[in-house]
């Protein structure tokens, strides 16, 4: 794919030939790096070996094998998982603030990964098919490295789960030793100047905005200073990177094509022909062109045969059958609190979120405390009884699929449900 604006240099230093990368552990040998900077000492004495680079690689291929599952309860459970190839199904445009400029007005997934900008920043709407995008490009880049198509190793960071304390360098080494890459202490700095990596980082617009600078600053630092290292981040219109570095690109994910909507529907519903009208009677033609309202749209047609009116009639009829899956399952969760005291709860966290916390997310002690006063306030107006195990609550509302925790984090599935 040509751009009118790449400026991006080739660095011939770092072609190396694959088949001595795999005995070597991918082991690069000499220091890029730039005087003043805080990715500047190297420990040589580290070394890699091939076991712990496979390892690794086949973890992250196991780990994001279901990457079109939408989660692992999966609340949408009356559809069965299909695969749906991004490559397929979504075409972008460019951001009107890139400094890149391709020639397309429209592309295809694989153009766009064919830029030589070393920063892609994928933009657009809530449930349009960023994260889902971003995992399968996880998994088939772990796939490319073992098959040795691709020598760039594929760390994928949630950057809702950015802190002052766990900063991006220590999002990525904890992602590395949870998937069993014998990192040995070392620092990131180490990694980077014996391997080639693409950091795929999810939600740029969910952490604190008191971590933008903080961050921009790490993603520049490693740019800058490591030519065998590229990134890819999504985020939303409302938070867009502003990164010092002359070779990043920024494009939009364009709303699902008719077509595409008819080939997906094709592969849910028998009666998609009744579906596609039903969708043009209720005038949801733009909420159709979303992914995920696609996929809950699809749902409740499947169970109802007719559909909502907006979107917050969808996401409360998806909200309902989680109840109804609930009380189907008889469980003795419902000896301690009734749907109508799940509901209330889950919408007075998702009122402190939204008020609370920028990220969206709660810790572990945040959520405690939020639910003692929840529980306080429904105790005396004895809704419940007396005494109930806060950590029993909170299993209750992980069961519902609709609170989910990652990385010690709680936040709503979606921002829909949240909403």
């Amino acid at each position: 794919m040509e751009s009118e604006c790449d400026n991006s240099k080739i660095v011939n230093n770092y072609h190396v030939n694959i088949s001595n990368a795999n005995i070597q552990g991918l082991n690069l040998g000499n220091n890029i790096n730039s005087s003043g900077s805080t990715y500047n000492q190297i420990n040589t004495s580290i070394e890699y070996n091939d076991k712990t680079f496979i390892n690794y690689l086949n973890n992250i291929k196991l780990r994001f094998n279901n990457w079109y599952q939408l989660n692992e309860i999966n609340i949408l459970e009356n559809l069965n998982p299909e695969i749906l190839n991004p490559l397929e199904i979504h075409y972008f445009t460019n951001f009107p603030k890139s400094d890149f400029c391709l020639t397309y007005e429209e592309y295809t997934l694989e153009q766009l990964l064919r830029s030589k900008a070393k920063i892609k920043v994928i933009v657009g709407e809530s449930g349009i098919g960023k994260s889902t995008l971003l995992k399968y490009l996880t998994y088939k880049k772990s796939v490319d490295c073992l098959e040795f198509s691709d020598k760039k190793i594929p760390i994928h960071v949630h950057l809702k789960n950015l802190s002052f304390r766990k900063t991006l360098e220590k999002l990525i080494l904890s992602k590395l030793e949870m998937l069993e890459y014998k990192i040995n202490n070392c620092s990131l700095i180490n990694l980077l100047n014996k391997n080639f990596f693409t950091f795929i980082l999810d939600g740029y617009d969910e952490f604190s905005s008191d971590l933008i600078s903080l961050i921009n600053n790490e993603i520049s630092e490693i740019c800058n200073n490591f030519e065998n290292c590229n990134f890819i981040i999504s985020t939303r219109k409302n938070r867009i990177p502003k990164i010092d570095h002359g070779s990043i690109y920024f494009s939009e994910i364009l709303p699902l094509k008719k077509e595409v909507i008819e080939k997906i529907t094709e592969k849910y519903l028998l009666k998609n022909i009744d579906f596609l009208y039903h969708i043009e009677h209720r005038e949801l033609e733009k909420e159709s062109s979303n992914f995920l309202l696609l996929l809950m749209m699809i749902s409740i047609f499947k169970k109802d045969e007719k559909l909502p009116s907006s979107i917050s009639g969808i996401s409360f009829r998806i909200f309902e059958m989680i109840k109804e899956r609930e009380d189907i399952k008889g469980t003795k969760n419902k000896i301690i609190l009734n749907w109508q005291t799940i509901e209330r709860i889950l919408s007075e966290i998702g009122f402190y979120i939204f008020q609370k916390s920028e990220n969206l997310s709660l810790d572990e002690s945040e959520l405690k405390t939020t639910l003692k006063d929840i529980l306080n306030n429904l105790e005396k107006e004895r809704e419940i009884q007396t005494g109930i195990d806060i950590y029993s609550i909170i299993e209750i509302l992980l069961s519902t699929g609709i609170l989910i925790l990652e990385n010690s984090t709680f936040s709503f599935w979606h921002r829909l449900f949240l909403n």
